[in-house]
């Protein structure tokens, strides 16, 4: 007999696809994802996960809207999940899927933040808790992933911590989102980098991309 999947749509960026379907996985033994290539993402499913995911059919999307994850909340909020122990491992299969890796290398802590959304920052605060988090940790590097004033923060980080620096491959955005399709693939390594550490600093703003940490129990820091 065959299984029923859930259609599920989600034509926005990589994190929020990536919490939709991990979502809804928890809410769905199988589902078919609409994936549209488009300005959030110039990437094919094919291109993010080369081998597909378990129990994921991938098909064209159709210009279909992000619904509501059954009718109640947006699917890719963090509590749209079933469960935390769901969502554990529903992540964890949706980023293994992923074909882009971790570079061999990637620091224990990793600053992540998204400039384009946050509504008020701090780069000091945010250079200071990144030294503070190493300081506890040991390791003498952290991974610099921001849309936005990379320069800053490093001088910042220089300035108030003895940390050095390892930044991301992708360029900083212009605008929130708009990465030419080499710029998005490099990204794809950079996230894959952030979510390896042991411990994550970030802006208080509204961003999917650590979804897969808190799922992962990686503890975040909030600057």
């Amino acid at each position: 007999m065959t299984r029923r999947r859930k259609r599920i749509n989600c034509p926005e960026g990589l994190g929020n696809r990536v919490a939709t379907i991990a979502n809804a996985l928890t809410w769905h033994s199988c589902i078919e994802f609409g994936w549209e290539v488009n300005e959030h993402c110039p990437l094919t499913h094919d291109e993010v996960f080369p081998l597909g995911i378990g129990s994921v059919d991938f098909v064209p999307g159709d210009g279909s809207p992000t619904g509501l994850m059954d009718g109640r909340r947006p699917p890719m909020d963090w509590d749209a999940a079933r469960c935390a122990g769901h969502a554990r491992f529903t992540y964890a299969r949706v980023i293994g899927s992923m074909g882009a890796q971790a570079r061999p290398d990637a620091p224990a802590v990793a600053i992540v933040a998204r400039f384009h959304r946050a509504q008020t920052f701090d780069l000091p605060r945010l250079a200071i808790a990144a030294g503070r988090v190493a300081h506890r940790l040991g390791p003498s590097r952290v991974f610099l992933l921001s849309d936005r004033y990379r320069d800053d923060i490093e001088l910042m980080i220089n300035r108030h911590t003895q940390l050095v620096t390892v930044r991301a491959s992708a360029p900083e955005l212009e605008a929130d989102l708009a990465r030419t399709t080499e710029a998005t693939r490099a990204f794809l390594q950079d996230w894959r980098t952030a979510l390896a550490a042991r411990h994550i600093v970030a802006l208080d703003g509204p961003t999917s991309l650590l979804h897969p940490a808190r799922a992962a129990g990686i503890p975040i820091t909030y600057a």
